[in-house]
């Protein structure tokens, strides 16, 4: 099976069937609270135990979608990361509400489109980033309400435009077929794209639709102080990745469906929970649990299903529940546990098997001097009977067999080999994309790289001088508007 547990983890994992069926049951793991050993002791001993899912998913919500994770409402989905409501979407992640989507990340409402990042409400868009409202444009940053745009920047109301200047739909049509139809002619479009983008104003801040909000990358929300990937949000500070219906959370990464939450991950969705990590299906009133489906009045409980009243997976009335309960808690007041979230030190994963590798890389000595978990494990190259380098591959789809998908392609980046599957490529086709050159961990990895860090800096307008909280660094060497000036410049 494939699984987020690496073969070197301790961990009894079970497939999904496996763990989602009656063959088993988390409530035979349930023990009693020693209140003379620490809450986080006697929870790590248990969670070492019960035997875990091999992928984090709404199980009954996917379709032909077996190769997804953290992924709910999902039908012909594959290689799908933290994403909801989709249909044929591939090599993605942080994507919501899109169908017929490849190698996007952290939008939502996109159908068609290819390599497009923090953009919303898009239709056959290739190579956009920030961007909304649009469709037919390739290569874009900024561009609002588009259509048929190349190479554009800070564009709005705007249709065949080519490097932000005006032609006529024929001429338009004839620059751009010449350069899509060549991969080295597009090669050298993007660099001269990524120059060109430099050359203008950023806006300070990503936010559509938002109220008294800090943060970036957010879509119709109010009240929310330092967050960043996520939309429909209300009062809510200190998050990331919540798409959509979340009000009253503090301190919380993934969530959706999220009523008074705090210090939490992955909760879709949920109600007055604390303390706790993955939860789907519904969950309420429920305290540092793991790991469950939708659970009623629990407190530190793990892989449980559908129970309630329940303390460490055993059951309780109602009324012992709650008088044991809050002797549980005075008890981890005592010992400095109530109010934190699980310490790093219990977590399933080491350091460089998570997200956090992403957004605050360390080094492997600087991981075991904080005492924190790193992995060695590399796993075995896939063993493939015929290879071909990627610089090797036709510029052009129409040139491209379909015996390709007998074939591995080599990483021109990591050498690392990859496939393409039967619906990609039919994706490459009906798009008029030549087959990428990288596998899609380093295609991943270089979306990454044009986005800004998940922190804010205090730094004054490029133009106005006025105060401005962003995501580009005082440092950096881009020209930042605040909001009046860049409207200003770009109207």
């Amino acid at each position: 099976m494939i699984s987020l547990f690496s073969p070197e983890s301790k961990f009894t994992v079970y497939c999904q069937q496996c763990w989602w069926s009656d063959k088993w049951d988390p409530m035979e793991y349930g023990r009693d609270f020693d209140f003379n050993r620490t809450f986080f002791e006697q929870f790590a001993e248990m969670m070492g135990n019960i035997p875990m899912c091999n992928l984090q998913n709404a199980f009954k919500g996917l379709e032909n979608s077996e190769y997804v994770n953290y992924t709910s409402d999902a039908k012909n989905c594959y290689l799908i990361f933290a994403a909801n409501y989709l249909e044929d979407c591939m090599y993605s992640s942080y994507i919501w509400e899109s169908k017929d989507v490849l190698d996007c990340s952290y939008s939502t409402k996109l159908e068609l489109c290819y390599q497009c990042m923090d953009c919303d409400t898009l239709y056959n868009c290739k190579f956009l980033q920030n961007s909304k409202n649009s469709s037919d444009c390739i290569l874009g940053y900024e561009l609002h309400n588009c259509k048929n745009c190349f190479g554009c920047v800070n564009l709005k109301n705007k249709e065949y435009h080519f490097f932000n200047e005006e032609l006529g739909k024929d001429e338009y049509v004839k620059q751009v077929e010449k350069i899509i139809n060549n991969a080295n002619e597009f090669y050298e479009a993007q660099n001269r794209f990524y120059k060109f983008s430099s050359e203008h104003p950023k806006r300070y801040v990503h936010q559509i639709n938002c109220e008294k909000t800090t943060g970036d990358g957010l879509k119709n929300c109010k009240n929310c102080h330092h967050c960043f990937d996520g939309y429909g949000g209300e009062d809510l500070k200190w998050m990331i990745n919540f798409p959509g219906e979340v009000k009253d959370c503090y301190d919380i990464s993934g969530c959706a469906k999220f009523e008074l939450g705090i210090e939490c991950h992955a909760i879709f969705p949920g109600y007055n929970v604390r303390y706790s990590n993955m939860s789907l299906n519904g969950g309420s009133n429920m305290t540092y649990c793991g790991f469950v489906d939708n659970g009623k009045n629990l407190f530190g409980c793990i892989g449980t299903k559908r129970a309630e009243y329940a303390i460490l997976n055993k059951k309780y009335s109602k009324e012992e529940y709650e008088i044991l309960t809050s002797k549980i808690i005075d008890h981890m007041k005592k010992a400095g546990e109530w109010g934190e979230f699980f310490p790093i030190s219990m977590s399933p994963f080491a350091y460089n098997e998570t997200v956090a590798q992403e957004h605050f890389p360390l080094k492997r000595d600087q991981v075991l001097q904080r005492g924190w978990k790193w992995s060695d494990y590399n796993s075995p190259p896939p063993k493939a009977g015929k290879v071909i380098p990627a610089e090797h591959l036709p510029g052009n789809i129409k040139n491209i067999p379909d015996d390709i998908l007998n074939w591995a392609i080599e990483c021109a980046e990591s050498k690392k080999p990859f496939k393409i599957t039967p619906q990609e490529l039919r994706f490459y086709r009906k798009t008029n994309l030549t087959i990428p050159k990288y596998h899609p961990d380093i295609r991943h990895l270089k979306r990454l790289e044009l986005r800004n860090p998940r922190k804010l800096w205090d730094r004054k307008c490029s133009k106005c001088g006025a105060g401005i909280q962003t995501t580009y660094s005082p440092d950096r060497p881009e020209k930042v508007y605040c909001e009046a000036c860049y409207l200003k410049e770009v109207y």
